[in-house]
């Protein structure tokens, strides 16, 4: 081309053509063969079972770009420095929602009731365990101890219900719930607007 631009002469002219064309024709033949081999990787990648290089490959052949996980700002709008950083403000943001001083006070708060309510205080018997495990909600996602599932307590039987009635009742006398019962996993849903 640069010499086109220097000669300006038909006979550079149709050598700057064809020589473009060539490259076009080659720029095409190297583009599908490696569409090809993507292809070829793909195909491989479904048939083994690999979900992930699968579609990481449908994305790379489509074009689509991955959105980056939104970045969470600090309540001044500034970005975190790290990730102590990043869980100081959440715990700060946890205790002022949860600890929040709503202007109530104690005078505010009804007396207490002259004689207790007929509440049980014995442990959980056999028989609220089965009610708790057949009201449970079907379809929900697991908590911490994710491979325990509402279908897997309700389908499990009598046994089940044995073993999880003797684990609530040893929790009920001895006050100590395992780490999953006490502990959540947060997961920030962004949602329409300013994702940070």
């Amino acid at each position: 081309k640069k010499k086109y631009l220097l000669l300006r002469t038909h006979h550079a002219k149709g050598k700057w053509r064809k020589l473009n064309t060539s490259l076009n024709d080659s720029y095409k033949a190297d583009e599908q063969s490696a569409l090809l081999k993507q292809m070829e990787e793909l195909q491989v990648a479904d048939e083994k079972g690999n979900y992930k290089t699968t579609w990481k490959i449908i994305h790379d052949i489509s074009g689509k770009k991955r959105k980056c996980s939104p970045k969470v700002k600090k309540r001044d709008g500034s970005a975190p420095s790290g990730d102590k950083d990043l869980l100081a403000e959440w715990r700060e943001y946890f205790c002022a929602l949860l600890n929040n001083d709503n202007g109530l006070s104690l005078s505010d708060l009804p007396p207490p009731a002259k004689k207790d309510l007929p509440i049980s205080t014995d442990p959980p018997t056999c028989d609220e365990t089965r009610k708790a495990i057949q009201a449970m909600n079907s379809n929900k996602a697991a908590g911490l101890d994710w491979a325990i599932t509402a279908e897997a307590l309700q389908g499990g039987g009598e046994v089940t219900l044995d073993i999880i009635h003797k684990f609530c009742v040893e929790v009920f006398t001895t006050s100590a719930p395992p780490k999953q019962w006490i502990t959540n996993i947060i997961v920030p849903l962004p949602k329409k607007g300013d994702l940070s």
